[in-house]
């Protein structure tokens, strides 16, 4: 599952694990593309602010409850993502433990080599 995917089925759930009314959580789904385009719930900056502008001064007593949900949910998310790293970790971990160790070469040895004479210097 995609992070976005995730992100989009988390908030309604941690929005209302939050304390948000699910009245207010059904709407916050039809918000208009215009308003929810100036929330920008997954931007920086600050998010209470944000809901305030754009709801006005009545959803003040909730606002924490939603911040505090919108970042559970995203928290989510991006955790979920994870997991396909931490499972390419575990495969890798165990084709280690199979790999056969090959010794090194013992020795070393050069057959015709004879260092050339430095330039200027009498043959020898």
């Amino acid at each position: 599952m995609e992070a976005a995917d995730r992100f989009t089925k988390e908030i309604p759930l941690q929005l209302v694990a939050a304390g948000v009314p699910p009245q207010l959580v059904q709407g916050l789904g039809s918000v208009p593309p215009d308003v929810a385009t100036k929330l920008d719930i997954t931007g920086t900056g600050d998010l209470g602010a944000r809901l305030v502008a754009a709801f006005g001064p009545a959803i003040q007593p909730i606002v924490a409850n939603i911040v505090n949900g919108i970042h559970a949910a995203f928290s989510i998310a991006i955790a979920s993502t994870f997991w396909i790293g931490i499972v390419g970790a575990v495969v890798a971990a165990v084709l280690v433990v199979f790999l056969h160790e090959v010794p090194m070469r013992q020795t070393f040895e050069v057959t015709d080599y004879a260092p050339e004479p430095a330039p200027g210097a009498a043959p020898g």
